[in-house]
């Protein structure tokens, strides 16, 4: 059976392993049958490439302006634009946000302390960052897993649920360490991730709530022990 455009899209950027590429550079990237299919040629431009992507979109990709990357966060996908720019303070043209959306998210990882200041020149202008070192993930306590399920229980009320940006807000871990106990947690079979209607949810919302490897959005949590 034949794979959908959107899946064999997700391999490219999956193998380029940034996750994310201009529609320019995704050109030279596509295997000679996606090319077919899409009717790309050489003399092909970016914005012509984009359009014939408009059909494919969703799933486990997203489009951001010039780019398309694999879908996720946009503080996760800021985290691959810092790491491929060697955590230098990158130029504003070559990253897939506007600029305002830029320093937004990045005021958000730093808040988080996903992201550290590293070196700042005599301009009193940054131009190193750092990641946060590993593992961590406990903030006050030195079983990381017990407390999850306590701030779980103490925001359930009752609910049968909790949704994920509160939980995420209520521990203040980086954006690395809840996700990699969210992930374990699944995995384990000890909570499920639900999707949810998110009409009351504001943008900040959905931003810290989870999408998962097969780039489906989450936003609730359920325990299932």
């Amino acid at each position: 059976m034949e794979r959908s455009v959107n899946e064999e899209l997700a391999e490219v950027l999956k193998n380029n392993k940034v996750g994310y590429l201009t529609l320019s550079q995704l050109k030279g990237e596509l295997p000679a049958s996606l090319r077919n299919r899409l009717k790309v040629t050489k003399s092909t431009t970016g914005a012509q490439i984009g359009k014939a992507l408009q059909d494919h979109m969703g799933g486990a990709l997203m489009q951001k302006g010039k780019y398309i990357a694999l879908k996720q966060t946009d503080e996760s996908l800021l985290l691959c634009v810092m790491r491929k720019n060697n955590w230098k303070f990158p130029a504003m043209n070559n990253v897939p946000f506007k600029k305002d959306e830029f320093f937004n998210v990045l005021n958000q990882l730093l808040e988080k302390d996903a992201i550290r200041v590293k070196k700042v020149n005599k301009e009193r202008k940054i131009i190193l960052f750092a990641p946060v070192g590993e593992p961590s993930p406990q903030p006050s306590s030195p079983n990381p897993e017990k407390e999850f399920k306590a701030a779980y229980e103490a925001l359930e009320r009752g609910k049968g649920y909790v949704r994920i940006y509160e939980i995420r807000r209520h521990l203040r871990w980086s954006v690395q360490d809840f996700d990699r106990m969210l992930i374990r947690f699944r995995d384990a079979g000890k909570i499920q991730l639900l999707s949810s209607a998110t009409d009351t949810f504001t943008k900040e919302d959905i931003s810290d709530s989870f999408i998962d490897d097969r780039g489906l959005n989450k936003y609730l949590i359920m325990w299932s022990q």
